[in-house]
């Protein structure tokens, strides 16, 4: 799960990174921390992010940045609840509050991209696009929907295909041709099956800007002189 250092001081973007992969966030237990920074939320410093999902895990957090009127009272010292009962009611107060911030739209970006895949499923883009968005896991629409916001954005059209297309395909590259102008050259490193050629389409369709096209390249990379790695003979594709 790839991390934005602008969102990650949000105690919602954990549970929005988990929802991505269908995960929930049960085992996450926000406990107060140790270090207190006055510039973000989470400390995320010494967090083992890759195993969040399987893994009981604490996320230290900083109640002060947004929450001082919610946990004065609960971090009270003449509380006459125990430390572990204090900790435990910590634990689900933070829980609350991340849900609320998700479901209430402080991340309009993540609101949006939902809407925008209602819209692709109810085939307001056309049924073409639906049929190939259906083939998409959860992970790839979120993505694509993503896309589709930075092109309302106005980001450069090239920029945004090559993200989306990096994401859905994270071990392709892209090239620009030396020989056509507008042309690029796709290596993805997949097999080329029925499932892969429609996603490629589709994003194709989505995302690939007016007047330019691609070559494609499946599974075996074309050799490249001085590349050792691309010149393995039974996985060199002339090109």
């Amino acid at each position: 799960m790839e991390i934005n250092r602008e969102q990650y001081q949000y105690i919602w973007f954990l549970l929005y990174q988990l929802t991505k992969e269908s995960h929930t966030g049960e085992n996450l237990k926000y406990i107060l921390s140790k270090n207190i920074s006055p510039y973000s939320e989470m400390n995320m410093e010494d967090l083992n992010y890759s195993n969040i999902a399987n893994e009981k895990t604490e996320v230290e957090i900083n109640p002060f940045y947004r929450f001082t009127d919610v946990v004065n009272d609960l971090l009270n010292p003449d509380l006459i609840a125990g430390k572990v009962q204090r900790e435990e009611l910590f634990n689900i107060v933070f829980h609350i509050l991340a849900n609320l911030d998700l479901q209430e739209g402080l991340n309009k970006r993540v609101l949006t991209s939902r809407l925008i895949i209602e819209s692709i499923e109810s085939g307001r883009y056309g049924d073409e696009i639906r049929e190939l968005f259906r083939i998409l896991n959860k992970r790839e629409k979120v993505t694509v929907a993503d896309g589709i916001q930075d092109k309302y954005n106005y980001l450069r059209e090239i920029e945004v295909f090559k993200k989306v297309f990096k994401s859905v395909y994270p071990d392709s590259l892209i090239y620009d041709s030396l020989d056509k102008e507008e042309e690029l050259v796709l290596f993805i490193n997949e097999k080329k099956t029925p499932e892969n050629r429609k996603k490629e389409k589709l994003l194709e369709k989505l995302f690939l800007p007016v007047g330019l096209k691609c070559r494609k390249t499946w599974e075996y990379h074309f050799g490249i002189m001085g590349v050792d790695e691309t010149m393995v003979l039974g996985e060199l594709l002339i090109y």
